[in-house]
């Protein structure tokens, strides 16, 4: 399975769960005054606490999870967009001067340099 079907399975079960936010109470999750979840389980009583803290805040975590992936995905593809028009850019200025973006950016931070040398 491949992640982004994985991340629709899990954003599919995020849409099917019932609303929330979710609230711990000892061994119980609630939202509103509906049941959702029982955490006591034969483990020590502070376990089962943090495991209906765990669920009870996963109803918001994991919704958040995903929205920070998918904004990290479109970073992601707007950084490889640019990549490839600084690429584009680079050979055209290699073929018409052989200068490329090392170069140019050197040639920036000299005239920079001289600049603030001059104030």
């Amino acid at each position: 399975m491949n992640n982004d079907s994985r991340l629709d399975q899990i954003k599919e079960r995020v849409v099917k769960a019932t609303e929330g936010p979710w609230k711990p109470n000892a061994f119980l999750v609630w939202t509103n005054d509906v049941f959702v979840a029982d955490t006591k389980a034969p483990l020590p009583e502070k376990e089962c606490f943090s495991n209906s803290e765990f669920i009870a805040n996963a109803r918001m975590d994991v919704p958040y999870l995903l929205e920070q992936i998918e904004k990290r995905d479109r970073l992601i593809e707007a950084l490889e967009d640019c990549y490839l028009a600084l690429h584009a850019v680079e050979s055209q200025l290699h073929l018409a001067n052989r200068v490329t973006i090392g170069e140019l950016f050197d040639s920036v931070k000299s005239a920079q340099k001289e600049i603030e040398d001059e104030v």
